[in-house]
């Protein structure tokens, strides 16, 4: 059961991202766009206290948003920071011309699929076929949106050159052969995981 989180763990994690910017890639779409709310809410408490300290003094509103903090960061870098989440969320949304994906976020399906997964399987041809038929447009799997729009030659030549040195498997790219009638219902499951865990 999806548990939202609370104000201060949000404080933790704008930390962390501010110590380790990486640390964003961490979490899903869903948190991010959750995060953006709690840094908005935390923008427009610094606005607030801002303004009202620069009505009180000499100080112009610049210094004033520049020199008042909370949780140890002002206004600029908490707007700074919803532009850096911004740029990585619009990621999601945006169909680019990718050779092979389709959206680009497919991509991102697909690499995790490899990592949480093909890797870590000692059957890799036969999880990488099943995936592969899977997210293969021309098969049309209505419960998977992510594409694999290339054929599959093109995506052998894309497999060599990005993961075969990791995952000890190389395609042949003349005929790779993926197997189109695999059954087994382990497969079913872990692909069906992989969608769940992703989209979380």
């Amino acid at each position: 059961m999806y548990q939202k989180r609370k104000f201060h763990h949000w404080v933790r994690i704008v930390a962390d991202i501010f110590e380790v910017p990486e640390r964003l890639k961490e979490l899903t779409i869903t948190e991010k766009k959750e995060l953006l709310l709690h840094l908005n809410e935390r923008l427009s408490y610094l606005q607030k206290i801002s303004v009202e300290r620069y009505n009180g003094t000499n100080e112009n509103l610049e210094y004033s948003l520049s020199n008042t903090y909370q949780y140890g960061y002002n206004y600029y870098s908490i707007e700074n920071m919803i532009a850096y989440i911004n740029d990585d969320v619009d990621r999601y949304i945006k169909v680019v011309d990718d050779p092979i994906f389709e959206p680009n976020i497919a991509k991102d399906f697909f690499e995790y699929c490899i990592e949480n997964w093909i890797l870590k399987t000692n059957y890799k041809k036969t999880a990488l076929s099943y995936l592969f038929n899977q997210m293969w447009h021309e098969r049309k799997v209505a419960e998977c949106q992510y594409k694999i729009k290339s054929d599959g030659t093109t995506f052998a030549k894309y497999w060599n050159l990005q993961h075969s040195g990791k995952s000890g498997l190389e395609l042949n790219e003349k005929n790779p052969k993926f197997k189109n009638d695999i059954t087994a219902t382990s497969y079913q499951i872990e692909f069906k995981r992989m969608l769940e865990m992703f989209s979380k």
